[in-house]
């Protein structure tokens, strides 16, 4: 859960949440916990085009024990696109972003060696 710096308020991450106890659980129909998530554009869009495409969709789901700043305890939740099997038998992650090489101040000319 993310608090902003500006005295506190509660700011929602995309694709993590909270799953807190459902305090107004009356019934067995209604959840034990509950919680609210944003998926960002980069996820919705794979999430989309695997629909398009007939394939079922899958994120990887990871949840967290927390308390919150009032004591309440809470499952923090994180989702993702899940991983895949590549041809090799390994798995695909996301690739990495591209690394960005500084040029040397150096110039390899004026090496002695």
């Amino acid at each position: 859960m993310a608090y902003s710096s500006n005295g506190g308020a509660y700011v929602q991450k995309p694709n993590k949440t909270g799953i807190f106890p459902n305090d107004k659980r009356s019934s067995d129909t209604h959840p034990h916990f509950k919680g609210t998530m944003t998926l960002s554009p980069d996820l919705v869009a794979e999430l989309y085009l695997a629909a398009q495409t007939g394939k079922d969709a899958k994120i990887d789901v990871s949840m967290w024990k927390q308390q919150s700043k009032a004591g309440k305890s809470y499952l923090s939740m994180s989702v993702q696109k899940a991983w895949e099997p590549a041809a090799t038998g390994t798995y695909n992650a996301r690739p990495a972003p591209a690394r960005q090489v500084e040029p040397s101040p150096f110039d390899d000319d004026d090496a002695p060696f």
